[in-house]
């Protein structure tokens, strides 16, 4: 890899590095559990190579849980890359950028209706047409944003499922999943999704700079739509399935029992919506 090499084509090929990181940390005499724990969180997420910063942004928004120990195996991957392969240290601090680390110690922050009905009128009603359907499809259906993104930029109204009686849609989401945790379906309203719901070009780094308004970005909208669900009488059992929370290993019957449970009060949620 020949230094000063632009962004767009630098290439983080973690599969064809991983026994030589590992002796990189072993030079720089990490605890070792320390260690093992970078190589758990690169195995886990690091599966294709990174050419871009919209590749980390993906990865970094598809981690719910040890963010920063992601971030921090990256960047230690990075440095690796600077010091032993050459890379280019400006491109390095580029790429970076999309993992920084979260301040810890900080409450978790939970947002109200009111804050949602502000964002939407103040802010995201003005910005272009795919930030307002991405938004909307974060407040209906509570998905991960790296679920949401990559539904919109491959949506095909041939998977949509629409319950006419309950007055619901549902999109599978299952492709986009990773990890033990997966989700099946993405809710809405069947009038969003008739009317508004669209093929759409957009990008992790659309949501995170211009989705965001005061306290309320993806993270707290997800936080806000389960403790909503939660108000409006769903069960945790529920709300969790509409949210992704269930494991791949749902046996089959157990999986129709719940979605249908599902489909059943959501759509008692779809004229409760603030937005």
């Amino acid at each position: 890899m020949n230094p000063g090499r632009g962004l767009d084509s630098a290439l983080i090929d973690y599969r064809r590095v991983k026994k030589e990181f590992i002796k990189y940390l072993e030079q720089k005499k990490l605890h070792p559990d320390t260690a093992q724990r970078y190589i758990h969180y690169l195995d886990k997420y690091l599966t294709k190579p990174i050419r871009s910063q919209e590749d980390i942004f993906e990865i970094m928004n598809s981690c719910e849980r040890g963010y920063n120990w992601l971030a921090r195996s990256i960047r230690n991957l990075l440095n690796f890359y600077v010091e032993v392969k050459g890379l280019d240290e400006g491109v390095a601090e580029k790429l970076k950028k999309a993992c920084k680390m979260k301040p810890t110690g900080v409450r978790a922050i939970f947002i109200s209706d009111d804050e949602i009905v502000e964002a939407w009128e103040n802010h995201v009603i003005n910005q272009p047409e795919d930030i307002r359907i991405l938004f909307k499809l974060l407040i209906y259906s509570g998905v991960r944003a790296s679920h949401a993104v990559p539904l919109l930029n491959t949506f095909d109204r041939a998977q949509l499922i629409e319950i006419e009686e309950k007055g619901i849609a549902r999109y599978p989401i299952l492709e986009f999943s990773k990890g033990q945790k997966r989700g099946y379906f993405a809710y809405m309203p069947l009038e969003f999704a008739r009317e508004e719901l669209r093929r759409v070009k957009i990008s992790y780094r659309d949501y995170t700079e211009r989705a965001r308004y005061k306290r309320v970005s993806a993270n707290t909208i997800r936080k806000w739509h389960y403790n909503f669900m939660i108000e409006n009488d769903v069960p945790e059992s529920v709300a969790d399935f509409i949210q992704g929370r269930k494991p791949a290993s749902v046996g089959a019957m157990h999986y129709l029992a719940v979605a249908r449970q599902a489909d059943r009060l959501y759509s008692q949620l779809v004229n409760r919506f603030p937005v």
